[in-house]
């Protein structure tokens, strides 16, 4: 069953619409083990306490069919393939296999806002995750948490000087383990990961992602 939905919107009007199933990586499941469990007893201490609270999006995936756009000129230079500790080359996680590579973040995360440097010199003060306001939580049933996110790319983010479109292929959900500083370093931890055929946006897209984590 399908439990994530992007709706890409342009100049208001809904013009594409991609579902799918997320793979919960590796470094996700133990998130969960560790939720359910008591560190130590005597003082009752949860084993962690953070909570689902960013989502990010990429050019990287086996399912980027853009490789013109994705793999040459100012894309190129500003998210390169292959940067530490992801050496890989670009185009290489699947959601069908994810251990091999491992997937731990997104491959090749794209700014939310910012500026264009690589990732190697990348400003501290750079977005790479999306937050609230833009970012919320319900609960659709009694079984599930359901993340909803947007992205305005005709209010800059995204789609800013100098880029003028993204292809994106990949998105990703993050906890807030770290601390907010998680929001401005390229290569989060990621516990959910979904990636799809290329969606190309420039300034006249937004984006709605509604993503439902079923315990069922």
């Amino acid at each position: 069953m399908n439990n994530i939905t992007i709706n890409v919107y342009r100049h208001g009007k809904l013009v594409d619409k991609r579902e799918g199933h997320n793979v919960w990586v590796t470094r996700g499941r133990q998130y969960l083990t560790e939720m359910v469990a008591y560190q130590e007893f005597t003082v009752p201490t949860p084993e962690r306490s953070d909570r689902i609270r960013y989502l990010g999006v990429g050019i990287g995936s086996t399912q980027q069919n853009r490789p013109d756009l994705a793999d040459t000129g100012l894309l190129a230079s500003s998210y390169p393939a292959g940067y530490d500790p992801h050496a890989t080359n670009g185009h290489e996680y699947r959601k069908s296999y994810p251990i091999d590579p491992l997937i731990t973040s997104l491959e090749r995360p794209v700014r939310i806002t910012g500026g264009s440097n690589p990732y190697a010199t990348a400003s501290p003060t750079d977005l790479w995750l999306v937050d609230t306001p833009d970012l919320f939580i319900t609960h659709l049933s009694l079984y599930e948490v359901t993340v909803h996110a947007q992205i305005d790319c005709n209010s800059g983010q995204l789609i800013y000087s100098p880029y003028t479109e993204m292809p994106l292929s990949e998105v990703a959900l993050f906890t807030d383990q770290a601390t907010v500083v998680d929001k401005n370093i390229p290569y989060s931890l990621c516990v959910g990961y979904f990636s799809f055929d290329t969606i190309l946006v420039d300034s006249n897209n937004s984006l709605e992602f509604i993503w439902r984590v079923r315990f069922s």
